[in-house]
């Protein structure tokens, strides 16, 4: 069978090029131009600092050609059932992405409404398809966006790929289709919960409720990409970038991952921090406080720290706490317990359970578990936006834990262990499969709407349900003359 190599280090550049890419031109568009050059040049010296670092520029990924082939051809389907691009139906958060993309290409950056309103919002992910928007116009942002995606998804499985190599850097195709099925499909066992509640009177069995049983949500894979793809492409690129520097050994580029998660996504950031601080103990301290990791520290820190504060729900002027314990709204405290107690263990406990005697040595595999039985806990913001969002990159580290697991020789001789995984994974894949099942049949339907753009920009003000929603974001920040973001650092 036709394999191909491929150089390691060649797509880690390139995942790490996808991530500052975005991040350049938010700083060359949005900052006054001396700002703009000196935490531009700061970020792209500590990239090329990352590189020359790189102790696995020898390694090699060699993947036969057909496997090859099934993830260019994935990714494509992926994307394309998504929404991303619009030809499907796009779920309700599509009205804020469709708004988004919109404000970009019609408005001059940095973005400041007639009403003095400025755009506090994660969008670089938005950045390179708004900058053909701006020439082309919407259509080609549109499909800018949907084969930028693609790049992005593509190396997270090739990277993802190339983490399950043998140690002479060779993978089989069943190996390839196992961690790209993972990829796509991978979720807690929702099923289960969404029949707990049924049979109890409440809610239905319908696919449009798969994983939104309770109020605690980690969120499939699937539905990432459907929902906020503009954070979850990036937290994948991160942590598949971690699987390797760790792999590695090369604490060095922490600090720069952690620094390219923040523009894309603050709480997936939030998320990552108790996994890089489980690993930075082991190492020297001068590797971690690199001149790569300082300077990408430098360059993004300060900058989208003053920019995210401008969003009232985070500087707490909206008049919420802006971090407090995330609970119910209604029951008793016992009542909540029991929820949070069956969806840690439907979500993580169960997964952990049947994997931990090949994982109990991993410092980081109980890390990961532990934290994400106190992620549900925490909420910052006013809404559960932190345990949706700054699970992304845990959960992905549990699902390659678990994907190490089932594809290990020996565990599957255990005849109790081995099929009782399969049949959580069976009842946990549900949830991604049951999302493309769904897709379809809307996308079929002539009276849903597929494209969810009625908002059109983020200040529009003639929709009641759209101001209630912006009540409660604050993604425009009031006054923004007046925010240091926009009065000292914004062009």
């Amino acid at each position: 069978m036709k394999s191909v190599k491929i150089r390691t280090s060649m797509i880690i550049k390139l995942a790490y090029l996808y991530l500052v890419i975005p991040i350049v031109i938010f700083f060359c568009s949005w900052l006054k131009w001396y700002y703009a050059v000196i935490f531009s040049g700061a970020i792209i010296e500590a990239l090329m600092l990352a590189f020359s670092t790189d102790s696995g520029a020898k390694e090699h990924l060699e993947i036969p050609l057909s496997a090859l082939m099934l993830l260019v051809c994935v990714s494509f389907a992926w994307v394309y059932a998504s929404g991303i691009g619009g030809f499907v139906w796009q779920r309700a958060d599509w009205h804020a992405r469709n708004a988004t993309l919109h404000d970009l290409i019609n408005n001059s950056w940095p973005i400041v409404f007639e009403n003095g309103g400025g755009l506090s919002y994660y969008l670089c992910y938005w950045m390179v398809p708004a900058v053909f928007g701006k020439i082309f116009g919407w259509e080609v942002a549109n499909i800018v966006l949907f084969f930028w995606s693609i790049i992005g998804i593509i190396l997270i499985l090739i990277l993802l790929t190339d983490h399950f190599k043998d140690n002479d850097g060779k993978i089989s195709f069943p190996q390839v289709a196992i961690s790209t099925a993972f990829m796509v499909l991978w979720g807690g066992l929702n099923l289960i919960g969404q029949f707990i509640v049924f049979a109890k009177g409440h809610g239905s069995m319908s696919l449009g409720s798969i994983y939104g049983w309770s109020k605690y949500q980690y969120t499939p894979n699937n539905a990432l990409l459907e929902w906020v793809f503009n954070q979850s492409i990036p937290a994948w690129i991160v942590g598949a970038l971690f699987l390797n520097e760790r792999k590695q050994k090369n604490p060095q580029n922490y600090g720069i991952l952690i620094m390219l998660l923040i523009p894309f996504s603050p709480f997936a950031a939030l998320g990552f921090i108790p996994l890089l601080f489980s690993d930075i103990f082991a190492y020297d301290r001068k590797k971690i406080l690199s001149t790569q990791n300082v300077l990408a520290t430098v360059s993004i820190l300060p900058v989208f720290f003053a920019y995210y504060t401008c969003n009232t729900a985070i500087s707490g002027e909206s008049g919420m706490s802006r971090i407090g314990l995330f609970r119910l709204d209604h029951g008793s405290l016992l009542y909540g317990f029991l929820v949070l107690t069956v969806f840690l263990c439907l979500e993580v406990l169960i997964y952990a359970l049947l994997i931990w005697k090949k994982k109990r040595n991993d410092r980081m595999f109980w890390t990961v578990v532990i934290w994400l039985l106190i992620i549900p806990l925490i909420r910052i913001g006013p809404s559960r936006d932190f345990i949706m969002r700054g699970s992304i990159i845990p959960l992905f580290m549990l699902m390659t834990y678990v994907c190490e697991t089932l594809t290990d020789k020996k565990f599957r001789e255990n005849k109790f262990l081995y099929p009782a995984l399969i049949l959580s994974l069976a009842i946990g894949f549900y949830s991604g499969a049951g999302d493309f099942v769904l897709t379809a049949i809307n996308t079929a339907d002539p009276q849903i709407e597929n494209i969810a753009d009625d908002v059109r920009s983020m200040n529009n003000k003639n929709l009641d349900w759209w101001n209630d929603y912006m009540n409660a974001t604050s993604y425009i920040a009031p006054n923004a003359a007046e925010k240091f973001f926009y009065k000292k650092l914004a062009r």
